[in-house]
């Protein structure tokens, strides 16, 4: 009787420690703010690097969420994973001066293209990507800056399509993506 006890003591310590590691794990609560405040703290991490940035967009996407951020001259994007607890955990976040970032990614219901940045003078309309020799299309919102997505097949290996690969188009289907990479390189500091 007694080795039964404190063996259901022990489970219910082990799972009261395992209650709390994932609780801290997955903490983040959906709000802009706290949103901020963590992806701040990955960013200065090393060293201050910038007090404050901006959310541009966020987009739900089945478990994930993808947050486009922008601070200083620097557009950053980070991929939050969903816990069981309704909460999230920051599982990546990555910024540069690049004004499109683009590449397949997973989550609970399959893969998808995924391309996100900034939209100069909302020109771009859509674009399309070819992905081990399958072309698929994704609809660009008419926003500065966006996130965008299509499913692409379950079988994908190439997760990070050449640029080349990828083309953009206005609103007339002409094709625009010499004309944006040169906006993009006028717009650089000299």
């Amino acid at each position: 009787m007694r080795k039964r006890y404190w063996f259901a003591l022990g489970v219910i310590v082990l799972l009261y420690f395992i209650f709390v590691r994932y609780n801290k794990a997955y903490s983040i609560s959906g709000d802009n703010p706290e949103i901020q405040k963590q992806i701040l703290g990955l960013i200065n991490e090393s060293k201050t690097v910038t007090d404050s940035l901006d959310i541009k967009q966020i987009m739900n996407m089945d478990s994930k969420r993808y947050v486009l951020y922008t601070f200083n001259t620097f557009i950053g994007e980070t991929e939050m994973e969903r816990g069981m607890n309704n909460r999230y955990k920051i599982t990546y976040t990555s910024y540069d001066i690049a004004m499109l970032k683009y590449r397949v990614q997973t989550t609970n219901h399959g893969n998808y293209f995924v391309i996100d940045g900034k939209n100069p003078d909302k020109l771009i309309a859509s674009a399309k990507v070819t992905i081990d020799n399958k072309v698929y299309s994704v609809k660009i919102p008419e926003q500065e800056y966006f996130i965008a997505c299509c499913s692409v097949s379950k079988d994908v290996q190439n997760r990070f399509p050449a640029k080349d690969s990828l083309v953009l188009f206005d609103k007339s289907d002409k094709d625009i993506t010499a004309d944006i990479y040169k906006k993009y390189q006028d717009s650089l500091p000299k």
